[in-house]
């Protein structure tokens, strides 16, 4: 149906939000908040003004949850994309309570078991609780969740690792679902949000074609003193007569927004004989510096393929600790499962385990090859937070 999504509006919260001492304090800020009171919490702004809002946050919640969204419906039930900012009455101890809420929302969170979520779990992440925006429960039947070398799709109640086929596409039942809610919103059964696109949107923080920078919507949001943010005050335009939104300022080189590598107090490029760290190196990259001719961080060069990385349960290749170490003996990561190993103890599904070639009857746990290989004595473990028992669940900081 040609739908993408372009970013409209930015904002970041830090701690300073959480002590500034103001009488609307950042509920946000609240700890031991619960996956669906977080939710509830980010739905009580008003977010009409676009299709979809979503909170970022590095918050672990229990049970491995990585998301959470409210679900679209072909029927006119509330939720999901497009939603209006308007009242709801709901039950709380007994008594009739009405609030006002938007539910055309989600949050995605960047950390699972004290453990960093990979960037393509959390992409897929995004995905899946935008797919229930848009209108999918989690995929069945069984025809929509086949599992096996291909993996499940997008829309699969469980864990992910992002690397099999199918992990990166909606199902049919899915497509099938989102397709209802569309045909819903076409026929004015449900509100239309959409908008043809503009191009670049001058204001959400992201430098866009057609833009030299992007510091922000208003002089509220704009802590770049090198940008003009989209909404000019009177006393910038008397400043420069041909200052632009989304324009530097004059004899400015470069932006912040532009990149790590320009300098916020002179407006211009961070030298290379300052050594600026603008990336920190990783176990599978080195570290990268800025070069004084560019406001971006250069690429930093990889670490050789096959290093080892994840307290050595993983290998870097391409730079992205995304390889099995299973690759060191020519065989492939499997999961042990509980449906073939009957009463199976839970921290054995937190085993690393390989096998040979798609052969999963050869699937072995290391601790059953470790003296032969020289590994660990009991072989390794899945880190906390990794897929496990076929993604039916993530390992935990117990390991089970």
């Amino acid at each position: 149906r040609n739908i993408r999504f372009e970013v409209q509006r930015l904002k970041i919260d830090d701690d300073s939000s959480c002590h500034d001492g103001g009488d609307d304090p950042n509920p946000l800020c609240l700890e031991n908040i619960d996956v669906s009171n977080f939710l509830n919490l980010h739905s009580l702004g008003n977010h009409e003004a676009f299709c979809l809002a979503y909170v970022f946050t590095y918050r672990d919640f229990t049970g491995g949850t990585l998301g959470l969204a409210w679900v679209a419906s072909a029927s006119g039930a509330s939720g999901g994309i497009c939603e209006k900012y308007k009242t709801y009455t709901e039950t709380i101890g007994g008594m009739y309570q009405s609030t006002k809420r938007s539910l055309n929302t989600g949050i995605i969170t960047f950390v699972n078991y004290n453990t960093r979520v990979p960037p393509k779990v959390s992409q897929l992440t995004l995905a899946h609780e935008i797919g229930h925006n848009f209108g999918s429960p989690h995929d069945y039947p069984a025809e929509c969740r086949p599992g096996g070398n291909n993996g499940n799709y997008i829309m699969f109640a469980s864990a992910t690792s992002g690397i099999r086929l199918n992990n990166g596409k909606f199902s049919p039942c899915s497509v099938r679902n989102i397709s209802n809610v569309l045909d819903a919103i076409d026929e004015n059964k449900k509100r239309n949000c959409f908008q043809a696109s503009e191009g670049a949107f001058c204001g959400n923080k992201i430098v866009e074609i057609g833009e030299e920078c992007d510091c922000g919507f208003n002089e509220d949001e704009c802590l770049d003193k090198c940008c003009y943010p989209r909404e000019m005050t009177d006393a910038m335009k008397i400043e420069n007569a041909t200052a632009q939104s989304c324009g530097r300022r004059a004899r400015t080189q470069c932006s912040p927004s532009q990149g790590p590598c320009c300098d916020s107090n002179t407006c211009h490029f961070i030298p290379s004989d300052a050594r600026v760290t603008c990336k920190e190196e990783t176990e599978c990259s080195w570290g990268s510096t800025c070069n004084g001719t560019t406001p971006e961080c250069p690429e930093p060069r990889p670490r050789d393929d096959k290093t080892k990385c994840n307290n050595g349960t993983q290998l870097c290749i391409k730079g992205e600790c995304s390889g099995s170490i299973c690759l060191l003996w020519n065989m492939t990561e499997c999961f042990l499962t509980s449906n073939i190993i009957p009463n199976i103890d839970k921290r054995k599904l937190c085993e690393l385990a390989c096998q040979s070639g798609n052969d999963t009857s050869t699937c072995r746990s290391t601790s059953e090859f470790a003296r032969e290989y020289g590994l660990p004595d009991g072989g390794y473990s899945l880190r906390p937070g990794s897929p496990c028992d076929n993604f039916q669940g993530y390992c935990d900081v117990f390991l089970k």
